[in-house]
């Protein structure tokens, strides 16, 4: 009887280390939950940020390759006097 006893116990024991493991296992899938629920708005906000700076940058080849033609223009190419042609 006693060994059916101790037996009974150790059972016990075992079901309250499993409870424990079970909450401290919903904690940490809550936390996880929260932070991947955080990283998807950082996604979002960053995707916000690339499209805005694809746009910049679209601007800026356009601005660049207006600076471009016209610093190679000359009498030739376009409506400037000889004179105004670089040495």
């Amino acid at each position: 009887m006693s060994d059916l006893g101790a037996v009974n116990a150790r059972l016990r024991e075992l079901v309250v280390g499993k409870d424990e493991l079970i909450t401290s296992l919903d904690a940490l899938l809550r936390g996880q939950a929260e932070q991947l629920a955080n990283q998807a708005k950082q996604i979002e906000t960053q995707h916000g940020l690339i499209e805005a700076q694809r746009g910049l940058i679209e601007a800026l080849h356009g601005e660049v390759a207006g600076l471009q033609r016209r610093l190679s223009a000359d009498s030739s190419n376009s409506s400037r006097p000889p004179s105004s042609d670089a040495p």
